[in-house]
């Protein structure tokens, strides 16, 4: 689930992380799902061009599946736009010139494949969720991403952590499962 902004839960509990995102509009425009997402405070490097950017371009893809059209232009409009520099690796990741934009390049992996069905990858989802990885499913997507995204978060030993993300077949999410491995990897910065 996203977590979205709730004043009347979020408002005042003592939690070193409460939801950012506080709505989303969605607007078919020339045929195709537009998605703007608005959030009160966005991290440019962990959330906006990290996890945000997967996480919400994979719901407006599940989405415009879901009612037949595709997908348009995702925007982003942020109050407080930040970085935090004294995490681990600040540095390294700052001053990394980037060429890797798998959106530009266009070779996302698709979510749905042939004639896959949303409510197929929902049922995928729903058996995932609730009986863990290494069952059968009806879609692609959960055995080319889920499955090894799954198994490289549950994996201890960073090599073999990297070799489960490597065979993520999807290069979006391939890549934000790396910067995270990356960022979690005491051994590096």
């Amino acid at each position: 689930m996203i977590g979205m902004w709730d004043p009347g839960a979020d408002l005042g509990v003592p939690a070193r992380d409460v939801p950012c995102n506080t709505h989303i509009y969605l607007r078919v425009s020339q045929g195709a799902l537009d998605m703007t997402v608005c959030n009160r405070s966005n991290d440019l490097i962990w959330g906006m061009l990290g996890a945000n950017v997967v996480h919400m371009t994979y719901l407006q893809e599940l989405l415009a599946h879901g009612i037949g059209v595709p997908v348009g232009t995702y925007r982003v409009f942020t109050q407080n736009l930040h970085m935090y520099e004294n995490l681990p690796n600040f540095d390294r990741i700052w001053c990394t010139n980037r060429t890797d934009d798998v959106y530009a390049m266009q070779s996302a992996h698709p979510l749905l494949q042939n004639e896959e069905k949303v409510e197929d990858l929902l049922a995928d989802c729903e058996t995932f969720v609730t009986s863990g990885p290494g069952r059968t499913y009806k879609t692609s997507w959960m055995y080319d991403v889920a499955e090894p995204m799954f198994r490289a978060y549950l994996e201890k030993d960073f090599d073999k952590r990297i070799g489960q993300i490597q065979k993520i077949m999807a290069p979006d999410w391939q890549l934000a499962c790396l910067e995270w491995a990356m960022r979690r990897n005491v051994r590096v910065g």
